[in-house]
């Protein structure tokens, strides 16, 4: 056996597509392995374990009994069992590896009581379960391995991709006569994402570099950045196109190298009608098409229309719409043909072995670091291992569980762990709380989240998964694409400096939404029931997060947005809202005993709705006439905001391209008459020029919160969540034309010495509401540094709730001496909780921060870091023993370096001497 026979088996399976090919190649695999078949090289049907799984499983030919079998015989450390699927999805593949023979497999056995034995070389009889999944499509082989309940999942199909043949197939030969503990840990390092990460990111990398070369060399009037967004956005479509077609969106052979090869000029005569004449053109708008021959016909009249903003022409577009690109083309898709793709996107718990939604991220956050002057040294340099930038999925998927727990508990008024259920693994709604679903809905519905330096989405995608969970629990939303267009809509919003970035984090939020979709190739009156795209232009914005102010001129008053003046409504609002609170229990109880129907469920609803409208009224009612600038008496700060938010709505919504145009038109217009209007006020208008010239080039040095996000402050006050990975940049980094300015906007914190991150913590302070949550992970070095004590005085007045310290080690595969912090921005109360970390092996954050925390003492200058459990002893010993003092560096009661050298808590090896 050997691998290029295996890799010869698949390439049958998918030119023969059938039930004995995918068996032939599942048993070459299992030989490959080292493995012994049953007897006569037959599977062995079986019954599952539970009967649920029967609706998961096809029949097998010729009987009704599920297709579960067992390919391998007994005695032996490895049993693989092999099941045909009626969908591979999550739920699916979490039904057979779970709650079938995952209970008594021995990965399964050590994660339980044995784990405690584990440490004096006992090991489980029971075998390490490998599960081979397929469905009746018959065109593909996948592997499950699981630890507990993390699975890691690899695709076989076409032919071994390029990771499968050099280095994961390699290391599974003859595992089969290895010990079960070696077993478990060669497979499972053995399918780490990071390597595929590593690899792929290498060779876009590297094509992004030589289409940069290429485009240079056609030495057409452009500047480097607009350069750069071309080769970004080239990628990033090519990629999206390329995801279309793992979901038969668009034809399989369409943009292949093969076709490639036969187009002489493809980026001009195919790739360009595909963008713009196709996926950007409605079906009955494609004049183009209508007249080509019959083979572009057929390629191109069943792809629907997607709009979005994605395949919008721009400026660079036109640019570059005559480069000579088909060589790069070649090179470049001949790489994403040597990897697997898939659409389902992973998670910290289910990860796929290929280039999922999920690593397009981390692919392009890397590209976009290299970009950045100022992080590019470190790019480039100082964190040449990958995944510097890019925040492991672990940390983002903690970092949102803690701050939308936090924000819940809140909103309910219940203790977090109350709670806990609806964020664990396998979430379930807490039983005590049935009767305030409606209640829980409501606050979600109404969250608004920010990410500040949103680079490509990482925390953005974190916040919508997590949504989207937590709303389908309380089931009221069973449909997830419109869900997802809900909340991004309503609840995420996101800023960056870089273009690239604000392009790639709207790729990702699109790419969510269109893996949901369910392509039907005969419906093209309905647009193949494909939903057109939403234009995300004011959700997800190019602009400085840190500063409001452009050259130390203030551009706009956000006053003018803020609502006041609601004390004589206080009554009637008061009023309203317990009536409303009345109703929504009512239908929760209704619904929760199945007696929510016909005229009752009517009538609750409208009376719901009435309620609400009034509700909304009074809010606005009354509000103070302003006048400002060159409006006029009627142009309130309701009227303003209002128009502002109906037109972000109108605009998120529309697929009509000029409708897009006009509204996008008339927010400009508004933004820039308000800024204008400012300027004139204050005799500034010697600057108009230059805002204008960056207007026109779609960059702005600066971020207007209230103007540009005027429903979050006129609604909420502020953001209700910021959460996010600001850029690492050291002081010495940062634009000598922006250090001066982040210093006086934000003099409180602000330093010669600060590094970056120090100007994102004031400025979510500055947009978040009272009580509003802030979450962000950054370097710990505010913690002890002469820059960061601007800092720890602001924070000292404010509720620092939690603190976990990585010290050195590599949260992003490199010593960044990191830490997450979660601020609540209400009034100190003296019970931040530090935990230190110590290692990464095995870390589970939630079950870190239940074991007894570090004290802080939050003085002006220095925080100081107290063991608890140690305190009592070192008050009878500063007490009782007055010489020891003589003789112990009294340091050790300040806060002195742990092993780690980096953080100031008790010396452990000092107090056990003492």
């Amino acid at each position: 056996m050997t691998i290029q026979h295996l890799n010869d088996t698949l390439n049958q399976l998918s030119q023969q597509r059938s039930r004995e090919k995918v068996f032939e190649f599942a048993n070459a695999l299992v030989e490959w392995m080292g493995l012994k078949l049953n007897d006569g090289s037959k599977p062995q049907l079986l019954a599952p374990q539970t009967q649920k799984l029967k609706e998961y499983l096809v029949p097998a030919p010729q009987t009704v009994q599920p297709q579960l079998y067992r390919l391998t015989a007994d005695g032996q450390n490895i049993r693989i069992r092999f099941a045909v699927v009626k969908r591979i999805k999550k739920d699916y593949i979490s039904q057979l590896v779970d709650n079938d023979p995952g209970l008594s497999s021995y990965q399964a056995f050590v994660k339980g009581l044995a784990l405690q034995q584990s440490g004096t070389g006992f090991v489980p009889t029971q075998p390490y379960f490998i599960h081979f999944v397929t469905t009746t499509d018959y065109d593909r082989l996948i592997l499950i391995f699981n630890q507990g309940e993390q699975k890691r999942i690899l695709s076989f199909r076409k032919r071994l991709s390029q990771t499968q043949y050099n280095r994961i197939i390699q290391l599974w030969s003859g595992i089969g006569s290895k010990s079960k503990p070696e077993i478990a840990d060669l497979l499972w390092k053995s399918l780490d994402i990071k390597e595929v990460n590593k690899d792929f990111y290498k060779k876009i990398k590297g094509g992004f570099d030589d289409l940069v070369g290429i485009i240079k060399l056609h030495k057409l009037s452009a500047n480097e950045n607009q350069i750069k967004q071309f080769a970004v956005r080239l990628i990033g479509r090519y990629i999206f196109c390329w995801f279309l077609k793992e979901k038969n969106i668009i034809p399989q052979n369409l943009i292949d190298s093969i076709n490639i090869e036969g187009i002489k000029k493809f980026h001009q005569d195919f790739l360009q009608k595909l963008f713009f004449g196709t996926l950007n053109t409605r079906i009955d708008e494609r004049d183009w098409l209508r007249k080509a021959d019959a083979d572009i016909k057929s390629k191109f009249e069943k792809i629907p229309y997607l709009n979005g903003g994605l395949f919008d022409k721009t400026p660079e577009d036109e640019i570059f719409e005559s480069a000579e690109l088909n060589d790069w083309l070649l090179n470049f898709v001949k790489v994403l043909e040597n990897y697997d793709f898939t659409v389902d996107e992973s998670s910290s718990q289910y990860q796929q072995v290929a280039v999922d939604p999920e690593m397009l991220g981390r692919i392009f956050e890397n590209l976009l670091a290299s970009q950045n002057p100022e992080t590019e040294k470190a790019a480039n340099n100082e964190r040449k291992a990958y995944g510097a930038f890019y925040t492991p999925r672990e940390i983002v998927d903690y970092m949102v569980d803690e701050a939308l727990r936090t924000y819940l508990s809140n909103k309910l008024n219940v203790n977090a762990e109350e709670i806990a259920s609806a964020f664990s693994t396998n979430p379930t709604w807490p039983e005590k709380l049935n009767k305030r679903k409606l209640e829980a809905e409501k606050h979600l519905q109404n969250v608004k989240i920010l990410d500040p330096a949103c680079g490509s989405g990482a925390f953005p995608m974190g916040v919508l998964h997590i949504l989207i969970s937590l709303r389908q629990l309380l089931g009221l939303y069973p449909d997830t694409h419109i869900l997802k267009k809900e909340i991004l809509s309503n609840n995420i919003y996101g800023v960056d400096i870089m273009p690239m970035a604000v392009e790639i984090a709207r790729l990702r939020a699109w790419l969510s939404l269109i893996v949901e979709e369910d392509y039907k190739a005969e419906k093209i009156s309905s647009n193949f029931e494909i939903d057109a795209l939403p234009n995300l232009d004011f959700k997800f914005m190019q602009g400085n997060s840190l500063l409001e102010t452009y050259e130390g001129i203030k551009l706009f008053d956000g006053k003018l947005l803020v609502n006041k003046n609601v004390n004589k409504r206080q009554e009637t609002i008061e009023r309203t809202q317990k009536k409303i609170g009345d109703l929504q229990n009512k239908y929760i109880t209704l619904h929760s005993v199945n007696k929510l129907k016909g005229n009752e469920k009517v009538i609750i609803e409208k009376e719901l709705k009435e309620n609400k409208e009034l509700l909304n009224r009074i809010l606005k009612a009354e509000e103070p006439a302003s006048t400002y600038g060159l409006f006029h008496g009627d142009a309130t700060a309701d009227n303003i905001a209002k128009k502002l938010k109906e037109l972000h709505r109108d605009l998120f919504n529309t697929s009509d391209k000029e409708t897009k145009k006009e509204l996008k038109n008339e927010i400009e217009t508004l933004e820039w008459n308000l800024i204008a209007a400012n300027l004139k006020e204050q005799g500034k208008t010697d600057k108009l020029k230059d805002l204008e010239n960056l207007r026109t080039q779609n960059v702005k040095p600066y971020f207007l919160y209230r103007l540009n996000f005027p429903e979050v402050f006129t609604e909420k006050d502020g953001f209700d969540i910021v959460i996010g990975n600001p850029p690492y940049v050291r002081q010495e980094a940062i634009d000598p034309y922006y250090k001066p300015l982040y210093v006086q906007n934000h003099p409180e914190v602000g330093s010669g010495t600060a590094d970056l991150y120090v100007y994102f913590f004031d400025s979510a302070l500055y947009v978040t509401n009272p009580g509003g949550i802030i979450i962000f992970i950054t370097l710990n070095k505010y913690l002890k540094t002469k820059y960061g004590e601007g800092l720890r005085k602001k924070l000292k007045g404010k509720n620092v709730d939690l603190i976990i310290d990585f010290f050195e080690l590599p949260v992003f595969e490199a010593s960044t001496d990191t830490a997450i912090t979660k601020i609540i921005n209400s009034p100190d109360t003296d019970s931040t909780k530090y935990f230190p970390v110590k290692t990464l092996e095995n870390l589970d954050l939630n079950s870190l921060t239940k074991t007894d925390p570090i004290k802080v003492s939050k003085t002006g200058g220095e925080w100081i870091f107290i063991d608890v459990s140690k305190e009592t002893i070192f008050k009878k010993l500063e007490n009782n023993s007055v010489s020891l003092f003589d003789f112990v560096d009294k340091k050790i009661f300040n806060g002195i370096k742990t092993g780690h050298n980096k953080s100031f808590i008790l010396d452990r090896e000092r107090y056990d001497k003492l």
